[in-house]
C-alpha cells in the first residue's frame, strides 16, 4: 500500500520564514492586527467572565440549565487555554451522565477527545471516543464525532509512522471521512474540507485545493477558526506546488 505522507517539518521553517517576510513587509498591518487580537482576547476573557458569572448565580438551576452554561464555557476555552478546556469538558460528562442523556454524554466525550487530541494525547483521546455510543448521538453530534475520528486516526498515523499500522489508521480515517461527507451538504464546511483533507492524504493536490478554494471563496459564511484551518492547510499545499509567496500570504491570512 502506498505510503502516506504527513506536513514535512520543512513548513515550519517556512511558516518562520514566512512570519518573517510579512513582518518586515507589511510591519503596520501586523501591529493593526496584534491589536485586534488583544481586543479579542479580551472579549473572550469578558466573556468567560460574564458565563462564570452566570453560573455562580444558579447554584440550584436545572441540570439541563447548567449544563448549558458549562457547554457554552467550555467553547469559550475550547480553542483558548488547554486545561480550563479540559475542566469543562469534564464538568460536561458528569452533567450528563447527572442528566442521564446518552446524547449529551456522547456529545461532551465528543468534547473531550477534541479538547485531548489538540493536546497530543492520542491514548487518552481513544479511550474517550471509543466509549461513545455513536447509534444514540444526534446528527449533529455524530457529525462531529466521526469528524473528530477521522483526524485523529490521520495525526496517530503521522505520529506512528509503522508501515503496518499506520496504514491501516489511514483506511480506518478514510471510512470515518465517508460516514461524515455523507451525512453533510456538498456546500458545507465539514464536506469541502473533510474532501480536501482526504485528497491531500492520497497525494491529489490539485484536486484538494479544488475544493479548499471553494471555501475561500465563501470565507464569509466561515468562522474565523474554519478560515484559519483552512488557509493554513492551503498554505501547504501551495508550497508542496511550489508557488512560495501564495503560500506565505495564506499563512499570512491564517
Amino acid at each position: 500500500m502506498k505510503k502516506y505522507t504527513s506536513m514535512p517539518k520543512g513548513f515550519i521553517i517556512i511558516i518562520l520564514l514566512g512570519l518573517q517576510i510579512v513582518a518586515h513587509a507589511q510591519l503596520a498591518d501586523l501591529d493593526v492586527l496584534l491589536e485586534k487580537k488583544e481586543q479579542f482576547v479580551a472579549q473572550k476573557e469578558q466573556s468567560i467572565l460574564m458565563l462564570k458569572k452566570r453560573l455562580a448565580a444558579n447554584p440550584n438551576a436545572s441540570l439541563e440549565s447548567r449544563f448549558q452554561i458549562v457547554n457554552n464555557l467550555y467553547n469559550e476555552y475550547r480553542s483558548f487555554i488547554y486545561d480550563s478546556a479540559f475542566a469543562y469538558a469534564k464538568r460536561l460528562i458528569d452533567l450528563g451522565y447527572e442528566i442521564n442523556d446518552p446524547e449529551k454524554i456522547g456529545y461532551a466525550k465528543t468534547q473531550m477527545g477534541f479538547t485531548t487530541l489538540s493536546a497530543g494525547m492520542f491514548k487518552e483521546t481513544f479511550d474517550t471516543l471509543n466509549t461513545v455510543k455513536v447509534s444514540q448521538l444526534d446528527d449533529s453530534t455524530k457529525l462531529e464525532y466521526y469528524s473528530l475520528m477521522a483526524r485523529a486516526l490521520y495525526d496517530i498515523s503521522d505520529f506512528n509512522r509503522d508501515a503496518f499500522y499506520s496504514d491501516n489508521y489511514v483506511v480506518m480515517a478514510d471510512k470515518y471521512i465517508e460516514f461524515a461527507t455523507s451525512m453533510s451538504e456538498p456546500d458545507s464546511y465539514t464536506f469541502l474540507y473533510l474532501k480536501g483533507l482526504h485528497n491531500l492524504r492520497v497525494e491529489r493536490t490539485d484536486e484538494s485545493v479544488r475544493y479548499l478554494n471553494k471555501l475561500m471563496d465563501k470565507k464569509e459564511r466561515l468562522t474565523n477558526h474554519e478560515f484559519a484551518i483552512t488557509a493554513s492547510t492551503l498554505s501547504y499545499l501551495h508550497l508542496k506546488l511550489g508557488d512560495t509567496t501564495k503560500a506565505i500570504n495564506l499563512l499570512a491570512e491564517a
